[in-house]
């Protein structure tokens, strides 16, 4: 029977739920917004199965083959509506033009962030985008299998926890139908936090929300903006190039609000079980020696013999040049190989989430600016020295105490 001791060593994938043969156990929420595994104990038969589909408890550093390149999708609509350089959309396409079904996070019609698929191109816009709000897996992993038995091809993206949770709960699959992609996570913030938000964004226009993006490129690539739209065709627009101060945003970025297991994450590696791994490519002129990504681009780690197969079936989609693994990675993909540290405030913060506003909130924890260059500074010449690690880990355990 799956007993979670402590809340770190929970990622919230939902592997546990979905194989269990009784459907005994379901997700309780915290004060926090995350939900854990419940079990009913008077129908629990002890099967054991919740506890072997658990990556968290399960994981070991995979074996992966490691290649690298930077690509951009050959249509700038779909670069013009990605996070990045659209890299995500040319594996889906891909599978979606082989009568295939993808898997990944897109909004409820109340922007609430949950797993659901698609089969058509059409259906495509929804998966896009990065939505920075830990989705709920549902029943997805189940319907996972459902295709691949029937013999389809199918992608499934999301989280390396959720990725790896997939893999479990298909008992580690070695089958070529199943793309699995998944990215560098910064960490996956509060639904709760994220309801709360919504409902201040509500409160400032009577029409109603229509849709949110977190990564909106009115400004262009290089700057993060936040941008809500509204029934009336109103927008609310915070963005890194005007210096916005945001609740949501703020609350993300300083890293108040992921889960507990993502300050201690398991799955922090160059190595993953999917075939791809995506993320950012901001210094894409670097790498490559070209100012043709300028628009947005996806730096691409492939992981299996699969995947290498695969990027040659889509070469005809995407710009792509192989690039330095290892320079990559330390350029723009830190969130690959480290957690972030806890807010110091943390635990004041979600005591403070019921009895505050936004705006009093936002003015207790977000005051200051949150770029300090010295620290920066400071930062990069610890890393330099070897230091980094070890002092990071100390400040982490001391406040991952104060999380339990």
């Amino acid at each position: 029977m799956i007993q979670i001791a402590q809340k770190k060593d929970c990622c919230g994938c939902e592997a546990c739920v979905q194989a269990c043969p009784k459907k005994c156990i379901s997700l309780s929420y915290d004060h926090e917004g995350f939900g854990y595994p419940s079990v009913e104990k008077d129908k629990c038969v002890e099967c054991g199965l919740c506890e072997r589909v658990c990556p968290v408890a399960n994981y070991v550093e995979p074996n992966s083959l490691q290649k690298c390149y930077v690509i951009q999708n050959k249509d700038p609509n779909v670069v013009r509506e990605s996070a990045s350089g659209g890299g995500f959309s040319i594996f889906a396409d891909y599978v979606l033009q082989h009568n295939g079904v993808v898997f990944g996070a897109a909004y409820t019609d109340s922007l609430e962030v949950e797993h659901t698929y698609i089969e058509s191109s059409s259906e495509l816009s929804k998966l896009r985008c990065s939505k920075y709000v830990q989705s709920r897996i549902g029943n997805a992993y189940a319907k996972v299998k459902e295709f691949l038995d029937e013999g389809r091809l199918v992608c499934f993206a999301g989280t390396p926890c959720q990725v790896y949770g997939l893999w479990m709960y298909l008992k580690k699959p070695n089958n070529p139908n199943l793309i699995l992609v998944d990215f560098a996570c910064h960490g996956v913030p509060s639904p709760k936090v994220w309801k709360k938000y919504l409902s201040w964004l509500q409160g400032k226009n009577d029409s109603g929300l229509k849709s949110y993006r977190f990564r909106d490129k009115k400004f262009g690539y290089q700057y993060t903006t936040f941008s809500a739209k509204y029934k009336d065709g109103t927008d609310y627009v915070i963005s890194d190039c005007n210096n916005d101060r945001d609740f949501m945003k703020d609350s993300f970025f300083r890293d108040v609000v992921s889960r507990p297991s993502c300050y201690n994450c398991k799955f922090k590696s160059v190595k993953h079980v999917s075939d791809v791994t995506l993320f950012d490519c901001w210094h894409n002129e670097e790498l490559t020696g070209t100012t043709d990504y300028a628009d947005g681009a996806t730096t691409v780690i492939l992981h299996t013999q699969h995947a290498t197969e695969l990027i040659d079936e889509i070469r005809a989609r995407a710009k792509c040049t192989e690039a330095d693994l290892t320079k990559a990675v330390e350029l723009d993909g830190v969130c690959l190989v480290y957690s972030k540290l806890p807010f110091a405030q943390r635990r004041e913060y979600f005591e403070d989430l019921d009895k505050l506003t936004v705006e009093e909130m936002n003015k207790k924890y977000f005051g200051k600016s949150g770029n300090n260059p010295i620290k920066e500074c400071i930062k990069t010449v610890l890393r330099k020295v070897g230091l980094f690690d070890w002092l990071r880990n100390k400040i982490a355990k001391r406040r991952m105490k104060n999380m339990n």
